[in-house]
């Protein structure tokens, strides 16, 4: 088994290796998708998916299923009773069925509780399956087979998760929404009344730049590296050292009751959350019945608790109902918690309190990789290529080229000044534009701008670090534009 690069878990855990999509552990519905119904110890792979760029099981119900995006498409199998395939139908299916009816490629795809939605390039989202309490976002409670596209969004969408019966957004700018059921709070409004339609949730500290939806409750991280929580609290989920429900955020809390600091990533579970540190350790909270928290024994916490026993450096963790898997450094996964299903794959049913290897790390470790994060791109086209110079053992090689495409930057004119504000007939008069760029870009604009007084041009300007400064014309008397 080579090396894994993104992980998923429900009843089945997914994970793809070189494009390539493998999936074990429960298949009562056929979501492992390998033409069966049969339970597997060890990972099959689909072949029908061999260029995988994102996968998700389903995490919550009875009725399980997974979906996949290749290539800008999405694919599910499973059960579909709902129509959560999206194949028009309400069938369900052992190999991947194609959804049909999307607004464009998908980005991301979050599948849970009958429902399906994907974030759709461009920012928009669609959801599709069942529409129980409005999760699917449309203003209606009424199931389809088919993409629907949720309304009411205050923006661009940049991240989605489904709750059971919630669905969550986090919008461009680090607002989040919700929509669907609200007991519990889940939703985050300070209320407990069902949304059909988006809501923003209230009360968060800062700019959220991460959400994840779970059974009854949702999670944030927020800019800073706290994490805030709402909904459902019943086994300490919420990390805020109680058991009380909330129905608008609280922050979560270590031991000393000071704010929980550090976070890069998060995953919320039913009754348990985890978070990925900063420097690669993980950190839990919530029940711990089965060791799903990872800390060697079955106490509950109420507030985060470090996983002992890591291989490695985490670089992702994701948490399913009773179990826990972490994506390590160099390529191998570990997981923890309730194997009832073979879903540990470590080929056998027994439970483990702490993480236990799933990919061989002998055989892992003959696929090195190398990850680089590259911050800034001018727009434009980019081509990628790398070459490795070989060693005693292996012979050199070259990549094939990669070509990307950065879009420029989005702008707005914030401002308009006209020193003095109201010039004199005869008289000139100094003006100012400010241009702001739009985030995510970081650069102040530059360049050339044109200026018009009353549709006619007067001149070309520059625009230095944001801000372009000119003399106007001495207006005759009257107004101007």
């Amino acid at each position: 088994m080579r090396s894994a690069s993104q992980i998923t878990l429900g009843a089945a855990r997914c994970f793809i290796d070189d494009g390539e999509l493998l999936c074990l552990g429960q298949n009562d519905d056929g979501e492992l998708g390998d033409g069966t119904t049969e339970d597997r110890e060890r990972a099959v792979g689909l072949p029908t998916l061999r260029r995988a760029e994102f996968v998700q099981t389903s995490r919550f119900g009875d009725q399980h299923f997974t979906c996949a995006i290749a290539e800008g498409d999405v694919w599910c199998w499973g059960a579909g009773d709902r129509g959560q395939l999206g194949d028009r139908t309400t069938d369900n299916s052992t190999t991947a069925v194609a959804v049909t009816g999307l607004a464009g490629p998908a980005l991301a795809v979050t599948a849970t509780g009958r429902r399906t939605c994907a974030l759709i390039t461009g920012g928009t989202m669609q959801c599709w399956g069942s529409n129980q309490s409005g999760a699917l976002g449309d203003g209606t409670t009424d199931d389809s087979s088919t993409p629907l596209t949720v309304t009411g969004l205050a923006g661009t969408v940049t991240a989605i998760s489904a709750g059971q019966a919630h669905t969550c957004a986090l919008i461009e700018g680090g607002t989040v929404q919700c929509w669907g059921s609200n007991s519990f709070g889940r939703i985050g409004d300070g209320t407990s009344t069902q949304r059909p339609t988006p809501v923003s949730v209230v009360g968060l500290s800062g700019a959220a730049i991460a959400v994840s939806a779970t059974n009854n409750g949702t999670c944030a991280l927020i800019t800073g590296g706290t994490v805030q929580c709402w909904g459902f609290n019943g086994d300490g989920q919420l990390g805020d050292g109680t058991t009380a429900n909330r129905t608008s955020p609280v922050t979560v809390v270590d031991s000393e009751s000071d704010p929980f600091t550090g976070v890069a990533a998060i995953s919320a579970s039913p009754q348990y959350t985890c978070a990925l540190m900063e420097g690669g350790s993980i950190q839990c909270w919530g029940d711990n019945g089965i060791g799903q928290l990872g800390t060697g024994t079955t106490d509950d916490s109420t507030t985060p608790v470090p996983v002992t026993g890591l291989g490695g450096t985490a670089l992702s963790v994701d948490g399913g109902f009773d179990n826990t898997c972490a994506f390590l450094e160099g390529g191998s996964i570990q997981c923890w918690g309730e194997n009832f299903d073979g879903t540990l794959g470590t080929g056998t049913t027994d439970d483990s309190l702490v993480p236990v290897d799933v990919l061989d790390p002998a055989r892992a470790a003959q696929n090195r990789r190398v990850s680089i994060v590259i911050d800034e791109l001018n727009g434009g086209l980019h081509v990628l290529t790398a070459r490795y110079f070989g060693d005693d053992a292996n012979a050199g090689s070259t990549s094939v080229i990669v070509a990307h495409t950065v879009s420029k930057a989005d702008t707005k004119i914030k401002q308009i000044k006209i020193k003095p504000k109201t010039p004199k007939a005869g008289k000139t008069a100094k003006a100012t534009e400010k241009v702001q760029r739009i985030a995510p870009a970081t650069e102040k604009p530059e360049g050339k701008m044109k200026i018009a007084l009353d549709g006619r041009k007067i001149a070309n300007v520059k625009v230095r670090k944001g801000k372009a400064k000119f003399a106007l014309p001495a207006p005759a008397a009257g107004k101007h534009k």
